[in-house]
């Protein structure tokens, strides 16, 4: 009932409160009330009654049995029906997902310069200065000596695109300071990297699988 819900509330309260008088933190108040008795209260909107249960949770949190109590899950099951009551609430998707940043790969290569569209190719600095927060890198092999041996964290991927062959043995030990990133060997592989640049994807969607056209490598440091 009513009365019940709030004399639990009510001495889950007045144990805080002797809980802050008995170490000088406060004192009880004078004809304080043992005996809780509801009166209807009308019209309050949702995100007054968060606000009233978030300032009664910090006025009892000093309780020693505040954690856990029969009085902590009721004001919790309270704040947690308000707030479905918030306006908008209902209509907001149940679900959030990142939202895509579109954006155009940054590009670095030499003097072959593979038929990729929707790159923008750059030079080595400024290549660096965009480096991490770039949506995605790509690479040709024959940059690898113009990469310094320390690069910034990024998140996003790194594509290092090679012609058929693949890497040189000192390629493969540039490579390796590339960390996780993806080996796709043109032109065996150029539809499947279109697809992964696509601005609305901007990390590879799918694994290799026997039988694909594609060469898909996450790089680590070649077997000796």
């Amino acid at each position: 009932s009513p009365d019940e819900a709030g004399q639990l509330l009510l001495e889950e309260n007045l144990a805080a409160a002797r809980w802050r008088a008995g170490r000088g933190r406060g004192r009880l108040p004078a004809g304080r009330l043992l005996t809780y008795r509801h009166r209807p209260v009308e019209d309050w909107e949702p995100v007054e009654v968060l606000k009233a249960v978030h300032a009664y949770s910090h006025a009892t949190a000093d309780s020693p049995g505040w954690a856990g109590s029969a009085a902590h899950r009721f004001t919790v099951d309270v704040a947690h029906a308000a707030a479905q009551h918030l306006p908008g609430y209902a209509e907001a998707p149940w679900r959030w997902r990142r939202p895509s940043r579109p954006g155009v790969p940054v590009g670095l290569c030499g003097t072959w310069r593979p038929d990729v569209a929707d790159i923008s190719w750059t030079t080595p600095t400024e290549l660096l200065q965009r480096w991490a927060h770039a949506d995605a890198v790509v690479l040709t092999s024959e940059v690898l000596e113009q990469l310094p041996a320390k690069l910034p964290t990024r998140s996003g991927p790194v594509y290092l695109l090679t012609r058929p062959g693949g890497l040189t043995p000192h390629q493969w030990e540039l490579a390796g300071l590339l960390g996780q990133a993806l080996l796709v060997e043109l032109p065996t592989a150029a539809a499947w990297l279109q697809e992964q640049l696509q601005p609305d994807i901007g990390v590879p969607q799918r694994s290799p699988r026997a039988g694909m056209d594609h060469t898909w490598v996450r790089l680590r440091p070649r077997p000796s």
